[in-house]
């Protein structure tokens, strides 16, 4: 880390496939206190050697994780997680999107655990590039926007909206379609849980539509509750505003308004 001046103290790391297991495991902080999940009769521990460096802390930060086995979400993954995002593509194999894919998820989603959960539309067992229409994101954009957050924690940058649905320009969205925003990185809950930080109006009569707002995901991700269903054949808009600050105190730099109509 001296030699080429790494900040140890903000480490991200990717991996897919088998790669992703390494992410997974140095993604518990506590993971020093583990074992090898295999061992080799008439081989020593550490096989095929001892580890190297040992002694010397390899905490990550922040990580992406291609895939998503479901083999070990009970044993490492943990409420104390390192952020997170938990790729798959769609066209994957089905014992990963059915089923290894769909338990890694659920142990995330039950711990609360700061992740996003980038299932990759026309994707296969690979990264993240490309534009997702499902989402209207770009996926190497969001995974750069992720990563810089938790990263360049000195730049002080501001937080940043990753994924919204209904996505912008969206239509037909089912009345009592769930509205949320994924943000990096973590959000004083307090200027969302408030009715300021983000505001859902519906266009035809300029009307700030009545609900409350639930937060998970670690603090990233909030989710509206309107009082009543969404009116048929409206058009709504989601405006995020410079109200909403990360735990930090920054402000989002700019104003963001994501637009949908909901079906007949």
């Amino acid at each position: 880390a001296e030699q080429y001046s790494i900040d140890t103290d903000h480490v991200g790391m990717m991996g897919v496939s088998k790669g992703q297991y390494a992410v997974t495991r140095l993604s518990a902080p506590n993971h020093v206190v583990g074992a090898e999940s295999q061992k080799f009769a008439g081989f020593p521990e550490g096989t095929p050697e001892p580890q190297p460096w040992q002694g010397y802390p390899s905490n990550i930060h922040a990580g992406w994780q291609g895939m998503g086995m479901g083999l070990w979400e009970k044993e490492y993954i943990t409420s104390d997680y390192a952020p997170t995002i938990l790729a798959c593509g769609e066209n994957d194999r089905d014992v990963i999107t059915k089923d290894g894919n769909v338990r890694f998820l659920s142990a995330l989603e039950k711990l609360d655990v700061n992740h996003v959960n980038l299932f990759m539309e026309g994707r296969g067992h690979g990264l993240s590039l490309g534009y997702d229409k499902r989402l209207g994101v770009d996926r190497y954009q969001l995974v750069i926007d992720f990563f810089d957050r938790y990263l360049k924690v000195e730049d002080k940058l501001p937080p940043v909206v990753l994924i919204a649905t209904p996505r912008d320009g969206a239509e037909g969205v089912s009345p009592s379609a769930t509205i949320w925003v994924q943000f990096a990185p973590v959000i004083d809950e307090k200027t969302v849980l408030t009715g300021k930080g983000i505001k859902v109006v519906e266009l035809g009569d300029n009307q700030k539509v009545k609900g409350s707002w639930k937060v998970s995901h670690g603090g990233t991700k909030f989710s509206f509750v309107p009082d009543q269903p969404l009116e048929k054949g409206r058009q709504y808009e989601v405006s995020v505003t410079r109200a909403v600050k990360d735990k930090a105190g920054t402000a989002l730099e700019a104003v963001r308004k994501i637009r949908f109509k909901t079906a007949e």
